[in-house]
């Protein structure tokens, strides 16, 4: 392993250790799960010649994470803005031409929203940045809250790479093709 000459920064330092983790195993935090969607889509794209047609539901896939890393003091709120505002400039310099989606949302098993406090965040950040790529899907149903709503349209008005997907209307079609109303309430989003 080679050593750096100077003690690396903080940010290095987390940097270093996930990749270390992710070349172990499975992600342990928030971080680990943005820094394995970029390698999973770098190491498919670029190498094996695969094209990734979605990034996943973001906000789903990062809250039990970013819960469990603020109850154990490894990230605030403010470092993981950092980090997926990193996620995203990632994104914004590979000027994907695929305009790479990546979604936000649904209806949980209970019939509760999937929108939560992580959704929050990445609207801030996306909001914030203002950059053309990734482009966001956002699954609208019965459960979205109205918050949702009001911020999202307000994004679009100001030209933010955001598309609605009607949840239910794509669950009947779904349904109509044989799948169950689980794999219905699922359904993963691609460009």
């Amino acid at each position: 392993e080679r050593r750096l000459k100077e003690t690396p920064s903080p940010r290095l330092k987390k940097e270093l250790a996930s990749i270390r983790r992710l070349s172990r195993g499975a992600p342990e935090t928030a971080y680990d799960v943005l820094n394995f969607i970029w390698l999973y889509w770098a190491i498919s794209e670029k190498f094996e010649s695969i094209q990734v047609r979605s990034l996943g539901n973001l906000d789903r896939l990062l809250t039990p994470y970013y819960r469990a890393d603020l109850a154990a003091g490894r990230t605030t709120e403010d470092e993981f803005r950092e980090q997926l505002a990193y996620f995203w400039w990632l994104w914004g310099s590979v000027n994907n031409y695929w305009g790479q989606p990546v979604y936000f949302g649904g209806t949980q098993a209970d019939g509760t929203t999937e929108y939560n406090e992580v959704s929050k965040l990445l609207f801030d950040v996306i909001d914030e940045l203002a950059l053309p790529t990734p482009k966001v899907l956002l699954k609208i149903g019965h459960s979205t809250p109205d918050w949702v709503w009001t911020r999202t349209l307000d994004m679009a008005r100001r030209m933010r790479p955001l598309t609605f997907v009607g949840e239910e209307s794509q669950a009947r079609v779904i349904r109509s093709m044989g799948y169950s109303a689980e794999q219905a309430r699922t359904f993963m989003l691609w460009g």
